[in-house]
């Protein structure tokens, strides 16, 4: 676990995967995903791999992609449509 943590850094975990981390192998059989971010990080990999093959630049580093920084808490958006 604290090699997982090290890798996904923890300080910048939301509150519901902190909660589900401490009961994988219990409740959980593994790392929950939606297939959403699963998608969305597929698209990312995927248009990075792009730009590197037709030889655009492209800046060497770690970056993070947060739903809900960039759009809003689901909760909001459920409240907003009703």
């Amino acid at each position: 676990m604290a090699y997982l943590l090290q890798i996904c850094d923890e300080s910048r975990l939301s509150a519901a995967m902190t909660d589900a981390l401490g009961r994988i192998g219990d409740s959980l059989s593994s790392w929950p995903q939606l297939a959403s971010g699963v998608m969305l990080g597929g698209a990312v990999v995927t248009d990075t791999a792009r730009r590197i093959l037709l030889d655009h630049p492209v800046k060497s580093g770690r970056y993070y992609v947060d739903l809900d920084e960039l759009i809003g808490s689901t909760p909001a958006l459920a409240g907003a449509a009703s």
